[in-house]
């Protein structure tokens, strides 16, 4: 690899004026341009050229809104001077960027089977840091982000970590979930993640606009996926809460350390050990 963004990243139009922009670890960010700015939702993991392969795509001004604060959404927040994150992902977000817990990428590297040269790994691992943040404060209300003629609705989905959002775009029926909903698996295994319970409460607000959205964009895996994956996964939600014997349950390991996948159905939550 010569280090230039196409050897890391694979961008294509999704939709009118709406990019994926993947990484090589199977990190999802998208671009969405309005008439007067862009809004990048997530980061990607900090490989080289994130900034170029975004640029390249848009010369509007540029926004950041990471769905959570774990290593692999924010990894290129840096580079641009808005960054929105919730107010509950202070903690998370201030650990993922850290250099010395982003050490923990080499092992991920190991894991997905990837060949790097060192100096993209160090790119993984230190990030450049935001200058900037302005935080998403917990509201009852809906809070908007306008692009100019394009409307997005963020909606707080704690579970997957305490401050987890997903960005709703109702003139398009369309989900970008980040982490709270991904084809097949939640991972609700981490310290900083919430209760099965907490979980359901969040997917019972996506339950209630199901009927306006279409197609769900995810932070990993299959996209576009149907929204009935949010009746799949409160079914597993619910079974994890209440009763354990409705589903099957099976350990697993990762460089995240043990926990123990829980299935109902074709929905698969990580909970801890």
């Amino acid at each position: 690899m010569d280090g230039g963004w196409k050897d890391y990243y694979q961008c294509r139009v999704i939709e009118d004026r709406t990019w994926l922009i993947r990484d090589l670890y199977g990190d999802y960010c998208y671009l969405l341009e309005g008439e007067e700015s862009a809004l990048l939702i997530d980061a990607g993991i900090g490989l080289p050229g994130f900034e170029e392969a975004i640029r390249q795509l848009t010369d509007k001004q540029v926004r950041v809104l990471l769905t959570h604060g774990h290593l692999d959404h924010i990894g290129g927040c840096g580079y641009w001077q808005e960054v929105l994150i919730h107010e509950k992902e202070i903690s998370t977000f201030g650990m993922h960027q850290n250099a010395g817990y982003r050490q923990i990428i080499r092992g991920l590297t190991e894991e997905v089977g990837l060949k790097l040269k060192e100096e993209a790994v160090k790119s993984c691992i230190n990030i450049k840091i935001p200058q900037k943040i302005n935080f998403i404060k917990e509201k009852d209300v809906e809070q908007e982000i306008d692009l100019g003629g394009r409307r997005l609705i963020i909606i707080e989905t704690p579970g997957h970590t305490e401050g987890s959002v997903c960005l709703w775009e109702p003139e398009r029926e369309t989900l970008y979930s980040g982490d709270t909903i991904c084809e097949n698996r939640v991972m609700l295994s981490f310290p900083e993640s919430c209760s099965a319970k907490c979980y359901y409460t969040s997917l019972n607000k996506l339950a209630a606009i199901q009927d306006k959205i279409q197609k769900i964009y995810a932070g990993h895996n299959r996209i576009p996926i149907s929204p009935a994956w949010i009746g799949h996964f409160m079914d597993c939600a619910a079974a994890l809460a209440g009763n354990q014997n409705m589903g099957r349950m099976k350990e697993t390991n990762s460089v995240f350390g043990k926990c123990q996948i829980f299935k109902v159905g074709i929905a698969e939550l990580t909970c801890h050990i």
